[in-house]
């Protein structure tokens, strides 16, 4: 628990520089991580936590600038960015067998975050910590596939059957060894969502990763993935560095090409616009200058939709978002509770329904 508070507390202290580095404004890297050998080595341990240190080696070396921190630094990232990449070696190979055996009996997977996030936005397979496999499965296909994995030598760790299981989380968990793998029958699971799994797996494109032809979600999709994720950290009262990081690399990467009008629209229809949207007034407010104002970009787009109205009304003012991100930050108890179902499309008393009746079961599926 004490270490989970330092944590909390080291985000408030680590935020400026994380930012100064996703704009890549290096003078200001250096003045902060080349004489304060104490800073940098809280930091280290603040990016290891959050799986963020291969990342940052991986701006570093991209740009240049390794003589901006300090040796002892670079070292640390250095180091960490090896590990990242014979984790991701091992994690490659097992998806290599998993395609393999899926491709032989006619089932398509559609591989989500994981080596592909790591391709797409960094390149190297060292340049971002995975812990696990996450792929896509057609729900009606999950049976074959878990057939698949067991043929494998997987096991499934869920101790509910799973029939209950897909009820409570969106993805079952399976273990081989040191190889982990999330077989996703949806993205998530949650009151209010209105997520069509079939139309992201027919959306898919087939993608060459590290060497495995695999299918992988059209960008929108993506994006899409990275916003429930972000939006189920805040709902939990976390903000991962990793997910911010990642969303900020691929709006940088891929903005010219977003249609903001589309996306919202897309939002809209499956039930996450108003979460997206605050979950990105959240951002931010973490990011304000490498993040840009990138919110007003979402809310700004005009829409037919008929729920435009009511979307634009749950909104929150400069003052309303700061309190929202210092609660969360803070850990606050109920405070990510609170923030979801004000901008959720779920009914309030449905979700603490399903939110209270559920919990023990996730936490004891978790243990």
């Amino acid at each position: 628990m004490r270490a989970w508070i330092r944590h909390r507390q080291d985000w408030q202290q680590f935020l400026p520089v994380i930012d100064a580095i996703l704009c890549e404004r290096w003078d200001e890297v250096s003045i902060q991580l080349k004489s304060n050998n104490e800073y940098c080595e809280k930091l280290l341990k603040f990016l290891a936590w959050n799986d963020l240190a291969p990342s940052v080696y991986c701006l570093l070396m991209r740009a240049g600038v390794n003589d901006k921190v300090s040796g002892e630094l670079l070292l640390g990232l250095m180091v960490a960015a090896q590990q990242a990449k014979l984790r991701s070696e091992s994690l490659a190979e097992a998806l290599e067998e998993l395609t393999s055996a899926a491709n032989g009996r006619a089932l398509t997977l559609v591989t989500i975050k994981g080596l592909h996030f790591t391709q797409l936005l960094y390149g190297d397979l060292g340049s971002r910590w995975v812990r696990d496999i996450d792929v896509l499965v057609s729900p009606q296909k999950m049976g074959l596939f878990q057939s698949i994995l067991r043929q494998l030598g997987y096991r499934r760790t869920s101790k509910l059957p799973f029939n209950l299981d897909q009820r409570l989380v969106h993805a079952g968990n399976w273990q081989r060894g040191q190889i982990s793998i999330d077989a996703h029958h949806t993205l998530r699971v949650r009151p209010g969502y209105k997520l069509d799994t079939q139309r992201v797996i027919n959306d898919s494109v087939q993608q060459e990763i590290y060497g495995i032809r695999i299918h992988v979600p059209s960008p929108q999709d993506c994006l899409l993935i990275m916003f429930l994720s972000l939006c189920g950290d805040l709902e939990r009262g976390a903000v991962r560095a990793k997910s911010l990081v990642d969303l900020q690399a691929f709006l940088v990467a891929f903005e010219e090409n977003i249609n903001w009008q589309e996306l919202r629209d897309s939002f809209e229809e499956q039930g996450v616009y108003t979460l997206a949207l605050a979950a990105l007034q959240i951002l931010d407010t973490c990011l304000p200058t490498s993040m840009g104002g990138v919110s007003r970009r979402l809310s700004s787009s005009s829409s037919s939709s008929s729920s435009s109205s009511s979307s634009s009304s749950s909104t929150m003012d400069s003052t309303e978002i700061r309190a929202a991100a210092i609660e969360i930050l803070a850990g606050r108890p109920l405070a990510g509770r609170r923030w979801y179902m004000r901008h959720s499309n779920a009914n309030p008393l449905i979700y603490l329904a399903w939110w209270l009746i559920g919990a023990p079961l996730r936490r004891w599926l978790s243990r």
